[in-house]
């Protein structure tokens, strides 16, 4: 009799492990079969997003769904491609901008900076403090506008000038564009300052260097929250 019930448990056992094999490769090929789906889909918004972003001077384009909202955001991905070129370009600051290890890697401040000078992404002369200013904004509001949109994250100072300013999504997305120039514009006179980069000549000549040092690419990246 213990016999029998020790077959029968172990008969049990092996068809319950079966049954759940079985229910976790479906799962899993179910997984498989809607990630493909999704793959796809998003290709698709991609292109689109792509397509809508270029030629324009946005970063980000917003779509609606009937319960969701999906934002495309084009990533800057800045690749060395003449590393001898970057003590002379960044100067006595180098340590700050460059991580040295078996290869030299920027830090992120530095990434933003050579994407927004190498794309010509800067006004020369114009600062963060100009651009708030242009907002004609009460000086509560400037002040809680300053303290928040540093030009560094697009998107969150879009957020951020709607939020406290009232803006709509379009104009917030200008302000934060302009906002973004002008960081890259102060950060890149901070380095000529410190460097004693004062002329023309050798402010035309940093450019050309920074030109031939590096390759931004952009593509495009999304995300899809709850409408």
């Amino acid at each position: 009799m213990d016999n029998m019930n020790a077959l029968y448990a172990a008969k049990s056992k092996n068809e319950d492990i079966a049954e759940k094999i079985d229910r976790l490769s479906e799962l899993k090929a179910d997984i498989e079969s809607k990630k493909q789906q999704a793959d796809v889909i998003e290709a698709e918004l991609l292109k689109i997003a792509q397509s809508d972003l270029s030629n324009t001077k946005y970063k980000s384009v917003k779509y609606f769904g009937t319960e969701s909202v999906l934002r495309a955001t084009l990533s800057e991905n800045v690749k060395i491609t003449l590393e001898s070129l970057l003590p002379s370009i960044f100067g006595s600051v180098y340590n700050d901008m460059v991580k040295t290890t078996s290869k030299s890697e920027l830090t992120a401040p530095a990434k933003r900076l050579i994407a927004g000078i190498w794309q010509g992404n800067f006004v020369s002369g114009v600062t963060i403090e100009d651009v708030i200013a242009s907002m004609e904004l009460d000086d509560k509001t400037a002040k809680l506008v300053s303290k928040k949109c540093k030009g560094i994250n697009y998107s969150k100072d879009i957020d951020n000038l709607v939020s406290t300013t009232g803006f709509s999504e379009q104009k917030a997305e200008e302000y934060a564009y302009m906002l973004m120039e002008a960081a890259v514009w102060q950060q890149f006179k901070t380095i000529c300052d410190v460097n004693g980069i004062e002329t023309k000549e050798d402010f035309d000549e940093l450019m050309k260097k920074i030109q031939a040092a590096f390759v931004v690419e952009l593509t495009p990246k999304i995300s899809v929250s709850e409408g």
